[in-house]
Protein backbone atom coordinates (compact mmCIF):
# COMPACT_ATOMS: atom_id res chain seq x y z
CA UNK A 1 0.00 0.00 0.00
CA UNK A 2 2.70 2.56 0.80
CA UNK A 3 4.48 1.52 -2.48
CA UNK A 4 1.34 2.52 -4.10
CA UNK A 5 0.44 5.72 -2.60
CA UNK A 6 4.05 6.56 -3.14
CA UNK A 7 3.63 6.21 -7.11
CA UNK A 8 0.18 7.99 -7.12
CA UNK A 9 1.10 10.77 -5.06
CA UNK A 10 5.16 11.44 -5.88
CA UNK A 11 5.79 9.06 -8.98
CA UNK A 12 3.15 9.56 -11.38
CA UNK A 13 3.18 13.89 -10.93
CA UNK A 14 6.97 13.90 -11.42
CA UNK A 15 6.43 11.99 -14.77
CA UNK A 16 3.77 14.38 -15.86
CA UNK A 17 6.10 17.83 -15.14
CA UNK A 18 8.80 16.02 -16.94
CA UNK A 19 6.35 15.60 -20.16
CA UNK A 20 4.90 19.60 -19.68
CA UNK A 21 8.93 20.89 -19.08
CA UNK A 22 9.95 18.88 -22.49
CA UNK A 23 6.72 20.83 -24.53
CA UNK A 24 8.19 24.31 -23.08
CA UNK A 25 11.45 23.39 -24.27
CA UNK A 26 9.52 22.79 -27.44
CA UNK A 27 7.26 25.98 -27.71
CA UNK A 28 4.15 24.02 -27.27
CA UNK A 29 3.93 25.46 -23.76
CA UNK A 30 4.39 28.42 -21.98
CA UNK A 31 8.43 28.75 -21.36
CA UNK A 32 8.21 29.93 -18.09
CA UNK A 33 9.13 27.04 -15.70
CA UNK A 34 6.41 25.90 -12.65
CA UNK A 35 7.48 26.44 -9.17
CA UNK A 36 6.42 24.57 -6.01
CA UNK A 37 7.51 25.52 -3.19
CA UNK A 38 6.58 24.78 0.73
CA UNK A 39 6.18 27.25 3.48
CA UNK A 40 8.93 26.60 5.94
CA UNK A 41 8.67 29.02 8.74
CA UNK A 42 6.67 32.51 9.24
CA UNK A 43 6.11 35.17 6.51
CA UNK A 44 3.60 37.97 6.56
CA UNK A 45 3.59 38.06 2.48
CA UNK A 46 4.81 36.44 -0.38
CA UNK A 47 5.39 38.39 -3.65
CA UNK A 48 5.16 36.23 -6.65
CA UNK A 49 7.03 37.93 -9.71
CA UNK A 50 5.90 36.16 -13.46
CA UNK A 51 6.45 32.68 -12.30
CA UNK A 52 3.95 29.97 -12.22
CA UNK A 53 3.57 28.87 -8.28
CA UNK A 54 2.04 26.24 -5.93
CA UNK A 55 2.53 27.35 -2.32
CA UNK A 56 1.73 24.32 0.59
CA UNK A 57 2.18 24.93 4.47
CA UNK A 58 0.89 27.88 6.15
CA UNK A 59 0.96 30.05 3.44
CA UNK A 60 0.97 33.84 4.13
CA UNK A 61 -1.25 36.54 1.73
CA UNK A 62 0.39 36.44 -2.30
CA UNK A 63 0.92 39.49 -4.19
CA UNK A 64 1.44 38.89 -7.91
CA UNK A 65 3.09 41.15 -10.39
CA UNK A 66 3.42 41.63 -13.90
CA UNK A 67 4.58 43.98 -16.97
CA UNK A 68 2.48 41.92 -19.28
CA UNK A 69 0.27 38.77 -20.68
CA UNK A 70 1.61 35.38 -21.04
CA UNK A 71 -0.26 35.76 -24.48
CA UNK A 72 0.98 39.03 -25.76
CA UNK A 73 4.49 37.14 -24.80
CA UNK A 74 3.60 34.20 -27.34
CA UNK A 75 2.50 36.81 -30.18
CA UNK A 76 5.03 39.59 -30.01
CA UNK A 77 8.24 38.04 -28.76
CA UNK A 78 7.76 34.35 -30.10
CA UNK A 79 5.80 35.42 -33.24
CA UNK A 80 3.09 32.79 -32.60
CA UNK A 81 0.05 33.56 -34.33
CA UNK A 82 -3.14 34.69 -32.38
CA UNK A 83 -5.01 31.39 -33.17
CA UNK A 84 -1.72 29.69 -31.75
CA UNK A 85 -1.53 31.57 -29.06
CA UNK A 86 -4.88 31.02 -27.80
CA UNK A 87 -4.98 27.83 -27.78
CA UNK A 88 -1.73 27.92 -25.76
CA UNK A 89 -2.56 29.82 -22.89
CA UNK A 90 -5.96 27.90 -22.81
CA UNK A 91 -4.03 24.84 -22.41
CA UNK A 92 -1.74 26.21 -19.84
CA UNK A 93 -4.55 27.66 -17.98
CA UNK A 94 -6.26 23.81 -17.98
CA UNK A 95 -2.75 23.10 -16.92
CA UNK A 96 -2.74 25.06 -14.21
CA UNK A 97 -6.27 24.38 -12.98
CA UNK A 98 -5.57 20.72 -12.69
CA UNK A 99 -2.01 20.86 -10.62
CA UNK A 100 -3.23 23.79 -8.86
CA UNK A 101 -0.98 26.36 -10.54
CA UNK A 102 -1.21 29.99 -9.88
CA UNK A 103 -0.02 31.73 -13.22
CA UNK A 104 0.57 35.74 -13.30
CA UNK A 105 -2.17 36.07 -15.97
CA UNK A 106 -3.67 32.92 -16.90
CA UNK A 107 -5.10 31.87 -13.31
CA UNK A 108 -5.04 34.13 -10.42
CA UNK A 109 -7.61 33.99 -8.42
CA UNK A 110 -5.95 33.42 -5.14
CA UNK A 111 -3.60 36.29 -5.23
CA UNK A 112 -4.46 38.86 -2.26
CA UNK A 113 -3.40 41.71 -4.99
CA UNK A 114 -2.49 42.41 -8.42
CA UNK A 115 0.37 44.52 -9.10
CA UNK A 116 0.77 46.01 -12.40
CA UNK A 117 2.92 48.23 -14.07
CA UNK A 118 0.99 50.23 -16.03
CA UNK A 119 -2.74 51.61 -16.84
CA UNK A 120 -3.03 49.61 -20.03
CA UNK A 121 -2.45 45.67 -17.90
CA UNK A 122 -4.69 47.11 -15.53
CA UNK A 123 -7.55 47.14 -18.36
CA UNK A 124 -6.66 43.77 -19.81
CA UNK A 125 -6.76 41.95 -16.23
CA UNK A 126 -10.52 43.43 -15.50
CA UNK A 127 -11.25 41.97 -18.98
CA UNK A 128 -10.09 38.98 -17.77
CA UNK A 129 -12.32 38.99 -15.08
CA UNK A 130 -9.99 40.43 -11.68
CA UNK A 131 -11.82 42.13 -9.18
CA UNK A 132 -10.91 45.75 -9.79
CA UNK A 133 -10.64 46.40 -6.18
CA UNK A 134 -7.86 43.82 -6.23
CA UNK A 135 -5.83 45.01 -9.33
CA UNK A 136 -3.62 48.32 -8.64
CA UNK A 137 -1.40 50.16 -10.90
CA UNK A 138 2.40 50.39 -9.52
CA UNK A 139 5.41 51.08 -12.09
CA UNK A 140 9.08 50.34 -11.71
CA UNK A 141 10.89 52.28 -9.66
CA UNK A 142 14.76 53.22 -10.57
CA UNK A 143 17.33 55.62 -8.49
CA UNK A 144 17.65 59.24 -9.43
CA UNK A 145 20.76 58.92 -11.27
CA UNK A 146 24.44 59.99 -10.38
CA UNK A 147 25.52 60.44 -13.90
CA UNK A 148 24.30 64.16 -15.38
CA UNK A 149 23.14 65.00 -19.31
CA UNK A 150 25.39 67.01 -20.96
CA UNK A 151 24.26 71.15 -20.40
CA UNK A 152 23.92 71.51 -24.09
CA UNK A 153 22.36 75.52 -23.75
CA UNK A 154 23.68 75.62 -27.50
CA UNK A 155 23.10 72.60 -29.46
CA UNK A 156 25.12 72.69 -32.04
CA UNK A 157 24.87 69.11 -33.40
CA UNK A 158 21.67 67.21 -32.38
CA UNK A 159 22.45 63.40 -30.75
CA UNK A 160 19.84 60.95 -31.42
CA UNK A 161 20.69 57.57 -29.21
CA UNK A 162 19.07 53.91 -29.84
CA UNK A 163 20.07 51.53 -27.47
CA UNK A 164 19.14 47.53 -27.60
CA UNK A 165 20.55 44.52 -27.96
CA UNK A 166 17.70 43.07 -30.40
CA UNK A 167 18.06 45.49 -32.99
CA UNK A 168 15.11 44.76 -35.05
CA UNK A 169 12.59 43.69 -32.38
CA UNK A 170 13.19 47.23 -30.86
CA UNK A 171 12.46 49.05 -34.03
CA UNK A 172 15.89 50.00 -35.25
CA UNK A 173 15.49 49.35 -38.76
CA UNK A 174 12.42 51.84 -38.68
CA UNK A 175 14.48 54.40 -37.13
CA UNK A 176 17.06 53.74 -39.10
CA UNK A 177 15.45 54.69 -42.57
CA UNK A 178 13.72 57.63 -40.84
CA UNK A 179 17.14 59.18 -39.98
CA UNK A 180 18.68 58.44 -42.71
CA UNK A 181 16.20 60.17 -44.51
CA UNK A 182 16.63 63.24 -42.43
CA UNK A 183 19.78 63.47 -42.70
CA UNK A 184 19.79 63.92 -46.20
CA UNK A 185 18.00 66.99 -45.44
CA UNK A 186 19.80 68.24 -42.06
CA UNK A 187 23.26 68.65 -41.53
CA UNK A 188 23.35 68.93 -37.65
CA UNK A 189 21.87 65.74 -36.57
CA UNK A 190 23.53 62.57 -35.39
CA UNK A 191 22.92 59.05 -34.33
CA UNK A 192 24.61 56.71 -31.91
CA UNK A 193 23.55 53.14 -31.88
CA UNK A 194 24.37 51.13 -28.42
CA UNK A 195 23.95 47.15 -28.18
CA UNK A 196 23.66 45.74 -31.05
CA UNK A 197 26.55 44.80 -34.48
CA UNK A 198 26.39 46.82 -37.12
CA UNK A 199 24.67 46.31 -40.18
CA UNK A 200 26.08 49.08 -42.44
CA UNK A 201 29.57 49.31 -43.76
CA UNK A 202 32.05 52.08 -42.26
CA UNK A 203 31.62 54.16 -45.20
CA UNK A 204 27.83 54.50 -44.69
CA UNK A 205 27.77 55.11 -40.75
CA UNK A 206 30.21 57.85 -42.11
CA UNK A 207 28.10 59.65 -44.36
CA UNK A 208 25.24 59.52 -42.51
CA UNK A 209 27.07 60.41 -38.86
CA UNK A 210 26.34 57.52 -37.57
CA UNK A 211 28.26 55.81 -34.30
CA UNK A 212 28.02 52.18 -33.92
CA UNK A 213 28.79 50.84 -30.62
CA UNK A 214 28.43 46.94 -29.55
CA UNK A 215 27.21 45.44 -26.08
CA UNK A 216 28.19 47.46 -23.35
CA UNK A 217 27.94 46.98 -19.62
CA UNK A 218 24.57 47.84 -17.79
CA UNK A 219 26.36 50.22 -15.60
CA UNK A 220 27.49 52.32 -18.43
CA UNK A 221 24.17 52.64 -19.74
CA UNK A 222 23.32 55.60 -18.01
CA UNK A 223 26.47 57.30 -19.13
CA UNK A 224 25.71 56.92 -22.45
CA UNK A 225 21.70 57.94 -22.32
CA UNK A 226 23.57 61.17 -20.67
CA UNK A 227 25.11 62.40 -24.28
CA UNK A 228 21.41 61.85 -26.08
CA UNK A 229 19.69 64.66 -26.50
CA UNK A 230 17.07 62.16 -28.04
CA UNK A 231 16.44 58.70 -26.90
CA UNK A 232 14.34 56.96 -29.91
CA UNK A 233 13.04 53.28 -29.20
CA UNK A 234 10.36 52.35 -31.82
CA UNK A 235 10.00 49.29 -30.29
CA UNK A 236 7.78 46.54 -31.96
CA UNK A 237 7.20 44.48 -28.62
CA UNK A 238 7.94 45.73 -24.75
CA UNK A 239 6.34 45.79 -21.55
CA UNK A 240 7.70 48.34 -18.88
CA UNK A 241 11.42 49.14 -20.27
CA UNK A 242 13.91 50.01 -17.84
CA UNK A 243 16.09 52.15 -20.41
CA UNK A 244 13.30 54.41 -20.99
CA UNK A 245 12.98 55.41 -17.48
CA UNK A 246 16.30 56.12 -17.78
CA UNK A 247 16.32 58.28 -20.50
CA UNK A 248 13.63 60.34 -18.52
CA UNK A 249 15.59 60.17 -15.23
CA UNK A 250 18.70 62.31 -17.04
CA UNK A 251 16.42 64.81 -18.50
CA UNK A 252 16.36 63.23 -21.99
CA UNK A 253 12.74 63.38 -23.90
CA UNK A 254 11.48 60.08 -25.84
CA UNK A 255 10.02 58.99 -28.99
CA UNK A 256 8.04 55.49 -28.69
CA UNK A 257 6.14 53.79 -30.42
CA UNK A 258 2.02 53.41 -29.81
CA UNK A 259 2.87 49.70 -28.62
CA UNK A 260 1.21 48.73 -25.01
CA UNK A 261 2.25 50.64 -22.53
CA UNK A 262 4.96 52.62 -23.65
CA UNK A 263 2.87 55.92 -24.53
CA UNK A 264 1.90 56.06 -21.25
CA UNK A 265 5.42 55.45 -19.80
CA UNK A 266 5.70 58.97 -21.59
CA UNK A 267 2.94 60.68 -20.28
CA UNK A 268 1.22 59.94 -23.83
CA UNK A 269 3.04 62.41 -25.36
CA UNK A 270 4.00 65.07 -22.22
CA UNK A 271 7.78 64.35 -22.26
CA UNK A 272 8.17 62.73 -25.85
CA UNK A 273 6.60 61.67 -29.09
CA UNK A 274 4.17 58.86 -29.96
CA UNK A 275 4.72 57.23 -33.17
CA UNK A 276 2.93 54.56 -35.08
CA UNK A 277 4.22 51.14 -34.92
CA UNK A 278 6.47 50.22 -38.13
CA UNK A 279 5.67 53.37 -39.48
CA UNK A 280 9.36 55.10 -40.98
CA UNK A 281 7.32 58.59 -42.00
CA UNK A 282 5.37 59.04 -38.35
CA UNK A 283 8.83 58.43 -37.08
CA UNK A 284 10.59 61.50 -39.37
CA UNK A 285 8.32 63.62 -38.20
CA UNK A 286 8.62 63.23 -34.81
CA UNK A 287 12.32 63.42 -34.95
CA UNK A 288 12.19 66.47 -36.92
CA UNK A 289 9.57 68.05 -34.11
CA UNK A 290 11.44 66.61 -31.26
CA UNK A 291 14.89 68.42 -33.27
CA UNK A 292 13.52 72.00 -32.50
CA UNK A 293 15.68 73.82 -30.19
CA UNK A 294 13.05 75.30 -28.19
CA UNK A 295 11.34 71.98 -27.73
CA UNK A 296 14.29 70.10 -26.51
CA UNK A 297 14.98 72.78 -24.13
CA UNK A 298 11.45 72.82 -22.52
CA UNK A 299 11.01 68.93 -23.06
CA UNK A 300 14.27 67.98 -20.95
CA UNK A 301 13.09 69.85 -18.13
CA UNK A 302 9.61 68.04 -18.12
CA UNK A 303 11.31 65.10 -18.89
CA UNK A 304 12.81 65.11 -15.30
CA UNK A 305 10.14 66.69 -13.75
CA UNK A 306 8.06 63.78 -15.07
CA UNK A 307 10.32 61.05 -13.97
CA UNK A 308 10.61 62.42 -10.23
CA UNK A 309 6.85 62.70 -10.00
CA UNK A 310 6.19 58.83 -11.11
CA UNK A 311 9.69 56.63 -11.17
CA UNK A 312 11.42 57.74 -8.69
CA UNK A 313 12.52 54.67 -6.45
CA UNK A 314 11.73 57.08 -3.23
CA UNK A 315 7.60 57.24 -5.02
CA UNK A 316 7.47 53.88 -6.27
CA UNK A 317 8.68 52.54 -2.58
CA UNK A 318 5.93 54.33 -1.03
CA UNK A 319 3.34 52.82 -3.03
CA UNK A 320 4.45 49.54 -2.46
CA UNK A 321 4.65 49.84 1.31
CA UNK A 322 1.37 50.92 1.34
CA UNK A 323 -0.26 48.14 -1.24
CA UNK A 324 2.29 45.58 1.14
CA UNK A 325 0.29 46.82 4.46
CA UNK A 326 -3.24 46.16 2.59
CA UNK A 327 -2.38 42.74 1.57
CA UNK A 328 -1.15 41.75 4.93
CA UNK A 329 -3.79 43.44 6.82
CA UNK A 330 -6.59 42.78 4.55
CA UNK A 331 -9.14 40.73 6.14
CA UNK A 332 -10.60 39.14 2.83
Amino acid sequence: KQNKKYFFIDVIPAFLIMIINFLRRRNILIANPWKYLEVIGSFDLIHVHVFPVSFSGMVPPVLISNAGLSKDFLIFVKKFSRFRARITEQLEALLCFLFNMQETSIRFDKAKKIMVFSEKLRSLYLNRGADPKKVQVIPIGINSPKEKSIDKSNIQEVVIGFIAKDFEAKGGLYLLEAYKQLKKELDNIKLVIVGSDPILSELEMKEFNIDWQGLIPRSEVKKIIGNFDIFAYPTLADGFPLVVLEALSLGVPVLVSDFFALPEMIGYGEVGEVTSLRDVESIKQALNKMLDPAYLFVMKKKAKTFFKDNYDINIVNKKLEKIYGECINSND
